[in-house]
């Protein structure tokens, strides 16, 4: 929910003008956003270059085994949850790794 935040400023004459400008809502719209569905590992490279991993010791894993690091934010981990049935299909905790 953005909510308004009310200004007032003080013209010449003495009138009032009041402005609204939309709030921030920061903490809200990484948790509000839905993770996107993907169709194939190029689609979701196309995005996401290196990958998604499930967590940051699963993208430790593939920097170890000489791959490139892939992505382990939060919103990575809700976009590897949503995709990883059919992409991660090697079971290591990283999709469509490089």
């Amino acid at each position: 929910m953005i909510t308004a935040l009310a200004t007032t400023a003080l013209l010449a004459g003495g009138t009032v003008a009041m402005t609204q400008a939309p709030a921030t809502a920061g903490a809200q719209d990484g948790a509000q956003q839905e993770a996107r569905s993907y169709r194939n590992c190029d689609a979701l490279n196309r995005d996401w270059r290196n990958g998604v991993a499930k967590n940051a010791r699963a993208a430790q894993r593939q920097v170890n085994e000489g791959g490139a690091r892939p992505a382990s934010g939060p919103r990575a981990r809700r976009v590897y949850n949503r995709n990883y049935r059919s992409l991660d299909r090697d079971r290591d905790g990283t999709a469509c790794e490089q």
